[in-house]
């Protein structure tokens, strides 16, 4: 009966490694949806890193922004990526920030900034 049990654990907990595994890539290059404020969002994610560029308007016009930062999982779905959100050209922006990307299927389904 114990060694039935154990082989039913271990299956279980092979599949969920296998679910998460398949959710969040070991590597990622294109387009992260918007998150409403944030449009046109390219990057690449390698599992540990993330890197981004986008386009950010405000009331002062529209800015060209990146972000790199280090990353980890914080469910099968969802990383959590913490790093620097840097302006090009004369916009002066050098803010930490958080990037949680959600992951559906090997694919970023979600992108949420913040601080």
């Amino acid at each position: 009966m114990r060694k039935s049990l154990l082989s039913v654990v271990a299956v279980v907990g092979l599949s969920v490694a296998a679910v998460a595994v398949g959710h969040i890539p070991t590597r990622y290059s294109g387009s992260f949806p918007s998150d409403g404020i944030r449009k046109d969002i390219t990057g690449t994610f390698t599992g540990k890193t993330l890197s981004l560029r986008f386009t950010r308007t405000n009331n002062k016009g529209t800015f060209r922004r990146s972000f790199a930062g280090s990353c980890k999982a914080t469910s099968a779905t969802q990383t959590a990526c913490s790093g620097t959100i840097r302006g090009t050209g004369g916009d002066q922006v050098d803010a930490g920030a958080v990037v949680t990307v959600t992951w559906g299927a090997g694919k970023p389904v979600a992108t949420a900034f913040s601080k």
